[in-house]
């Protein structure tokens, strides 16, 4: 299963940017199958830098400006006090 823009995500200037950033996700998720994680790391920080791309790997999709509508991801600890 491939990666997916998160429905909660900013949008890109263009679709041609969209495209490209697909392609790119793409090609992360191969080069991580393949074992390639410089390149990977690679493709994760240039989408980072240029476009303000998070991947978010446990779910598999991909979000401009980091948003993927899922109180998980903000690493919140929620404590429970028993009375």
């Amino acid at each position: 299963r491939g990666y997916r823009k998160s429905a909660t995500s900013e949008e890109l200037p263009s679709a041609a940017d969209e495209k490209y950033v697909q392609a790119k996700v793409d090609e992360r998720m191969r080069a991580k199958q393949t074992r390639n994680y410089d390149l990977a790391d690679s493709i994760r920080d240039d989408l980072f830098s240029r476009f303000d791309v998070t991947i978010h790997d446990k779910i598999n999709e991909w979000s401009v400006g980091g948003d993927f509508g899922d109180e998980s991801w903000t690493h919140n600890v929620k404590s429970d006090k028993m009375d």
